[in-house]
């Protein structure tokens, strides 16, 4: 983990990052927040039933990317408006 990146999380857009096995997932989020520093520690608050947190629960890990104010709003459509599940949602990104 980028511990100096770590330490400067404020509230912003997030894509939470994961696997449904080989594929890539995600979903938009704007609740991130770091929990300790010592050892690093994030808390996501996601619904329970998205699909995203059905893959970190199988998968037990996760990726958060910080979306900057430039960020191009189509991601917010691309990662927040339809499911991991029925498209893939990672498949115009560079990752």
């Amino acid at each position: 983990m980028n511990t100096k990146v770590f330490r400067q999380l404020s509230y912003g857009v997030y894509v939470v990052g994961t696997a449904d096995g080989s594929r890539p997932t995600g979903c938009i989020a704007n609740s991130v927040m770091q929990i300790t520093s010592s050892p690093a520690t994030v808390a996501v608050s996601m619904n329970h039933d998205n699909y995203t947190n059905h893959c970190i629960a199988e998968s037990g890990l996760f990726s958060v990317s910080v979306l900057s104010e430039t960020s191009d709003p189509s991601l917010i459509g691309q990662f927040g408006f339809q499911s991991g599940k029925d498209t893939d949602k990672f498949q115009s990104v560079s990752y």
